[in-house]
């Protein structure tokens, strides 16, 4: 809970698997999540490049603080200015990680 008055803009998070949405697909490594079974709890029950069936704790974070509903990947081809402005996540699968909140 934040003090009243205050807000947080946006969230950044540099990470691994455990907070990558889809980094790593248009990367040449042997770690990607574009295929079954990742996606299968999502909208259209698709492979999204998360190494997660489900939300990922950033983007329960990004959705409580009324930013977004979910943390999208930088090297997303869907990405917006807004998206940059508002947060993205740079995680890589097989890396290590860290969030930052402005």
């Amino acid at each position: 809970m934040l003090k009243q008055g205050l807000s947080i803009p946006a969230v950044f998070a540099f990470g691994e698997s455990t907070i990558d949405s889809g980094n790593n697909n248009g990367l040449a490594t042997i770690f990607h999540a574009d295929h079954p079974p990742y996606g299968r709890d999502f909208p259209g029950h698709v492979p999204t490049g998360r190494f997660s069936k489900v939300k990922l704790a950033t983007d329960y974070l990004v959705s409580d603080l009324g930013i977004k509903d979910a943390l999208p990947a930088y090297l997303s081809p869907r990405l917006t200015d807004r998206d940059l402005t508002t947060g993205v996540r740079f995680a890589l699968g097989a890396r290590a990680f860290i969030i930052i909140v402005i």
